[in-house]
């Protein structure tokens, strides 16, 4: 089965899941270059081909063209990212005499929910053989507005099934709390800051690429509860994992949840705030939605986690019980094999 893949970036934390695919089909991949978008490429790309493609922008609009050794009707699948903001794609999608092997995959929805946005939308998804959701809130959304047959959801992760590690309580004088991503302003850290500054008795690791400048720019002078550290990834993250007694997200949630499963830690997440798709994982799985403005919550938080963490200990489990079961790059990869296979097959399209 020969299955092209066009996505935004192919950065290296996506490199398991490319290879898991790629074992199980000829798998060609195109993305814009990854240091376009300030995100890391992986060391070595394998079990798959890769194709580097420079888009140009005008205002939010990309365009570029494909590779001239990519032919459309080489492929069996043809699997697409639905980013608007990408309108080559759109030109390739109509230049493409057959839908019948066209899958729309990703977010599907993304940031921009207004009425002509979703008209524009349901056009483009309409005409398409098949669905691939990053989430089962997303696919649950388009059974309802979108005319397709198939559409399936793929779980969006990043862990291995070897991954996956337990780890011991720590009872401490304190409560330590750990977050791990990108800085960025969505994520709102500074609620950390202010409850760092407020409560003496919480210690707090910040860790992502260039965290200590932007707090600093941003925030001014860090308490002393609060530590910053630079980009950390794979084994190096298991002593701040070791240290914690909960991973905490104050803004908007994405792939931490899957690390906070990894590890067996529960995650606390700020409530009544827009969050990527994976935040189904932890509202799956019971993961507390706190404010994290909110002095009840807070003090509920730290007096659960220093009086042995029960609670908090259940939930870490549950998370990870849910994670090994629906949540690996193997079943990722095995979900979008089982939609090719039921596209090709509604589409009578395997070739001899």
């Amino acid at each position: 089965m020969k299955v092209l893949l066009i996505i935004d970036h192919a950065p290296d934390y996506r490199e398991g899941f490319f290879r898991e695919l790629g074992s199980k089909c000829d798998l060609s991949i195109v993305a814009q270059p990854c240091k376009q978008d300030n995100l890391t490429p992986p060391e070595k790309r394998a079990g798959y081909n890769y194709y580097d493609i420079k888009t140009y922008e005008l205002g939010p609009f990309r365009f570029c063209l494909l590779p001239s050794l990519i032919k459309l009707k080489q492929f069996d699948i043809i699997c697409v990212d639905f980013n608007l903001r990408h309108l080559w794609r759109f030109y390739y999608f109509f230049k493409h005499k057959s839908k019948s092997n066209w899958i729309w995959w990703g977010h599907i929805y993304g940031r921009n929910d207004n009425k002509i946005f979703n008209f524009v939308r349901k056009a483009f998804l309409n005409r398409a053989a098949g669905i691939l959701a990053q989430s089962k809130a997303v696919s649950e959304r388009l059974h309802k507005n979108i005319n397709v047959d198939i559409i399936e959801s793929f779980n969006n992760t990043q862990i291995e099934e070897s991954d996956f590690v337990k780890l011991d309580w720590k009872q401490s004088n304190f409560v330590n709390l750990l977050f791990v991503g990108r800085p960025q302003e969505r994520k709102r850290l500074g609620r950390l800051i202010k409850m760092a500054i407020k409560y003496s008795e919480v210690q707090i690791r910040l860790i992502g690429p260039g965290m200590y400048n932007f707090l600093h720019k941003n925030y001014g002078d860090l308490p002393d509860n609060i530590q910053c550290y630079d980009k950390t990834e794979g084994k190096e993250l298991l002593p701040h994992f070791e240290w914690c007694h909960a991973v905490v997200n104050p803004g908007h949630l994405g792939l931490l949840v899957t690390n906070a499963a990894k590890y067996g830690r529960a995650i606390i997440i700020q409530k009544n705030t827009r969050h990527a798709p994976e935040y189904i994982m932890a509202e799956e799985s019971g993961q507390y939605f706190i404010d994290f403005d909110s002095d009840d919550d807070t003090n509920w938080l730290f007096n659960e986690i220093k009086s042995g963490g029960r609670l908090i200990q259940q939930k870490a489990a549950k998370l990870q019980n849910l994670a090994k079961k629906e949540y690996t790059i193997q079943y990722m990869a095995q979900k979008h094999i089982e939609t090719f296979r039921k596209v090709i097959q509604s589409n009578n399209l395997w070739r001899s």
